[in-house]
């Protein structure tokens, strides 16, 4: 199926996994690594998945939360009080649930020109991300009403300087001993894939006459690394099969409690501007979450790019379902193409 489809729509490379129940992972993968050459994409290559970041960074919050590190109720004066000397009461009051599912009423305006920034700064992403909390804090790029809910990215940002200050320790080096090492997500890496020197694909952005490939050394291949915690995680897509499955009903992994499943996966703010063919308007901690007749409950979704790969997945954890697509074609030409896959893979497996 994934072949066919591959050759209808004109990708560079295209992956597609389907999972069911606790041990049957079916991947495939289709196209080339990189425009131009013959370097096949396999099974076991590496995407990045953009935005699907933050429910990792959702669940790491989680591990920490049961760890008595934080608490959903903290807020960030409790935590970075030293940034809000002159802040107003409602940002004071923030706390990391409403960064999680976007109702602190962060905006992201501004950001372009903080990325170009942030790519030129030679300091730890750790140290970018408290400076960054400090211009966030100190500068008025809120929304008048939180409660309505607003997709941030720069919400994460804080989200991450919020665990660093509690730790000690980096986002990064908690993800990958928190989140990485216990799940066995062996793949699992920030940035963009193959930046190591290693055949993984690259990304591609719209060419003149076909997708132009983007070298994964160049830093403008990916979002600056202080970006981590809202959309800088790669992996192959059997650990991200791996890590949908742990919010399967029933599902034997200990990581998190049940209770910390559940407040990661029930929907608590309502972002009407991320309704799409991928998003609902509802939001939990990382998920959007779907409410599809085939899913006999709320099914988990959520999708990502930084402009050069797209990767979707939706969860149906009363299924035991879960679909999972990714590419490294262009934002643009990728999402009706990720969308129509993704369809038809669930046309296909949730009757079965």
């Amino acid at each position: 199926m994934v072949d066919d489809f591959f050759h209808q729509h004109k990708l560079v490379g295209l992956c597609a996994a389907v999972v069911r129940g606790q041990s049957d992972i079916d991947v495939a993968a289709a196209g080339v690594r990189r425009s131009g050459l013959d370097d096949r994409v396999t099974t076991a290559d590496q995407w990045h998945i953009g935005s699907n970041t933050k429910a990792f960074t959702a669940f790491l919050c989680a591990r920490m939360v049961e760890r008595g590190q934080i608490e959903w109720s903290t807020s960030l004066a409790q935590v970075l009080s030293e940034l809000m000397v002159d802040a107003p009461q409602e940002i004071r009051d923030v706390t990391l649930v409403d960064l999680l599912c976007h109702r602190s009423g962060i905006r992201d305006r501004g950001l372009l020109s903080w990325m170009r920034r942030a790519r030129r700064d030679p300091r730890s992403p750790m140290e970018q991300r408290l400076t960054l909390a400090k211009e966030l804090i100190s500068h008025a790029r809120w929304s008048s009403s939180p409660q309505k809910g607003r997709y941030s990215n720069f919400g994460y940002c804080l989200v991450a300087a919020m665990l660093e200050r509690v730790s000690g320790t980096s986002w990064e080096d908690m993800m990958r001993a928190e989140v990485f090492l216990p799940l066995k997500l062996n793949s699992a890496g920030f940035g963009s894939p193959g930046a190591d020197g290693s055949a993984q694909p690259w990304g591609h952005s719209s060419g003149l006459f076909r997708p132009a490939p983007k070298d994964p050394v160049v830093s403008t291949s990916d979002f600056p690394s202080a970006m981590g915690p809202a959309g800088l995680i790669h992996m192959d897509l059997g650990d991200w099969a791996q890590f949908a499955r742990i919010f399967f009903e029933g599902s034997s992994d200990d990581t998190l409690s049940a209770d910390s499943i559940a407040r990661l996966t029930t929907p608590v703010s309502v972002l009407k501007e991320l309704r799409t063919a991928f998003h609902s308007s509802l939001y939990a901690l990382g998920w959007s979450v779907l409410r599809p007749d085939w899913g006999n409950g709320d099914v988990l979704a959520h999708s990502g790019s930084n402009d050069y790969f797209f990767a979707s997945i939706l969860v149906a954890p009363r299924r035991n379902l879960a679909f999972l697509v990714a590419t490294n074609t262009g934002l643009f030409r990728a999402i009706r193409s990720v969308g129509k896959l993704r369809n038809l893979l669930v046309a296909n497996f949730s009757q079965i």
